[in-house]
């Protein structure tokens, strides 16, 4: 066979009709080999020769990556993916493919040329590891995280969580979810909003509506306005009381609201009170027993 100096494209071509299969694997990683050639050889019955052509240095052109998407190897198709020049054109093609293995699908998000609208298919891919790697990829639209929070998958759903640049708004839509509460409360993107969200109680906020009132007016030392707030108060903390590790996350969180902190005073707790004031302090910069709305 010529040397790599002399080799020229058309005696390479002739060398890749040889009845040799180690001499057809010679041309397929030759870098003087022509694309047309490639081509050929790509379709070659003889899988280590299609997988010589995935070893060369040389970038392979959209065509030669089109046709090896389509191979019917899952290990040539893997490959191809690790090719570091891979489009996102061809990304698309693998997958939509039926067939496709899920650790494909997860080394395809994964990579350095992913597109969102590469990411924009895998969210919406029948397989539950492929929208796992969208949900947690920064490039993964805001909207389609957001539908991905009611993925009936938990890993999906965690997945968007551990989207470095998750928004508030699939924080928000995720507290639909009981058991992902603290993740959310310990997580360094949620907003005020988001955390008054966590521990908001309607209830509790229509008693603190109807207490202001009754401020204003001659009942409020009455021995039954007494009563009533004890009864509310205690009521409110008996519903907040599995939520100690949530009210304690929201509390050290960078961003909480001082709404936030009245919403979380509900709960009688004596790890709860203290931890609010020194919250409060840090807040408005002075010491207050007293947290307001």
């Amino acid at each position: 066979m010529p040397s790599a100096s002399c080799a020229t494209p058309d005696a390479l071509r002739l060398l890749a009709q040889s009845d040799a299969g180690k001499v057809r694997r010679r041309v397929a990683r030759h870098a003087n080999t022509a694309d047309d050639t490639l081509l050929l050889l790509a379709q070659d019955s003889d899988t280590d020769i299609r997988r010589a052509i995935l070893k060369r240095s040389q970038e392979l052109p959209y065509s030669l990556q089109r046709l090896l998407a389509d191979d019917a190897l899952p290990d040539i198709r893997s490959q191809l993916i690790l090719r570091p020049e891979l489009l996102p054109s061809v990304m698309l093609h693998l997958a939509a493919r039926a067939d496709e293995d899920e650790g494909q699908l997860v080394a395809i998000a994964q990579h350095a040329n992913v597109t969102p609208e590469v990411l924009t298919a895998l969210a919406r891919h029948a397989q539950s590891g492929a929208r796992r790697a969208a949900a947690e990829h920064p490039l993964t639209p805001a909207p389609l995280l957001v539908q991905l929070v009611n993925d009936p998958q938990d890993h999906v759903q965690r997945g968007v969580l551990r989207n470095p640049v998750c928004p508030p708004e699939a924080l928000m839509a995720l507290i639909r979810h009981p058991r992902l509460h603290l993740d959310i409360a310990q997580h360094p993107l949620a907003d005020g909003r988001v955390l008054e969200s966590l521990v908001y109680d309607g209830s509790y906020d229509r008693y603190i509506r109807v207490e202001r009132w009754v401020k204003t007016t001659p009942l409020w030392k009455t021995a039954s306005v007494e009563r009533w707030r004890r009864w509310m108060t205690s009521r409110a903390s008996q519903r907040a009381f599995a939520q100690r590790n949530v009210f304690m996350a929201v509390i050290e969180h960078e961003r909480v609201t001082l709404r936030a902190l009245r919403f979380i005073s509900r709960l009688n707790h004596p790890d709860i009170s203290p931890a609010i004031y020194r919250r409060r302090q840090q807040l408005s910069g002075g010491p207050s027993s007293e947290v307001s709305s």
